[in-house]
């Protein structure tokens, strides 16, 4: 007992039927592609995290660019200090302190006199037409710790007083007396304030 349905015989499909099915059938639509636009909240935050990322490196880059002249200077000087700023231990006693006083004191003008001859395009254009001096270089003496005590004036944040009399004084006196590390504080301020 064969309980399987009869197989139907094939029919012969009429094309004219088959012509007028695929007539009525629609192209298939095809979903819009995923834009781009409106982005999600998610790659919003890391665009501009990335953005201030950058901004932040580029203004660092540029702040350490400006102040190179700032560093060396200030380096230059650390070197000064290690050089001079050392006690005297010799038996010599006071002339050979005297002899270092006067080095010490000429070794920071020099490199306050470099810096100054260095940015004095910068220090005339924050002056203007008030620049007192139009070549500093050619200063000695008062005149030239005043010019460097009026470069200093104008910092912002105003800061207290400075004493450079030393820079003036030490390289002509034959025993000249000030402490050379309030001197080398003095110049470093003075340094960090120059424009």
């Amino acid at each position: 007992m064969n309980t399987q349905p009869a197989i139907e015989p094939l029919q012969a499909i009429d094309p004219a039927k088959v012509e007028a099915a695929l007539a009525k059938l629609k192209d298939i639509q095809l979903p819009e592609p995923v834009s781009w636009w409106p982005l999600s909240t998610c790659t919003i935050a890391a665009i501009v995290t990335l953005l201030m990322l950058l901004i932040a490196l580029g203004l660092f880059a540029w702040f350490r660019k400006k102040n190179r002249w700032r560093r060396s200077a200030l380096k230059q000087l650390d070197e000064i200090i290690k050089t001079h700023g050392t006690p005297a231990t010799d038996n010599t006693g006071r002339e050979l302190q005297a002899n270092r006083l006067q080095s010490t004191a000429e070794a920071c003008n020099t490199l306050v006199k470099a810096l100054v001859i260095q940015r004095q395009p910068f220090i005339a254009k924050k002056y203007g037409a008030n620049n007192p001096v139009t070549d500093p270089a050619s200063l000695s003496g008062e005149s030239w710790v005043n010019f460097l005590e009026g470069v200093y004036a104008d910092c912002k944040p105003a800061r207290p007083g400075l004493d450079l009399s030393a820079l003036s004084e030490a390289g002509y006196q034959p025993s000249p007396t000030y402490e050379c590390q309030h001197l080398f504080h003095q110049l470093k301020q003075w340094i960090r304030c120059c424009p």
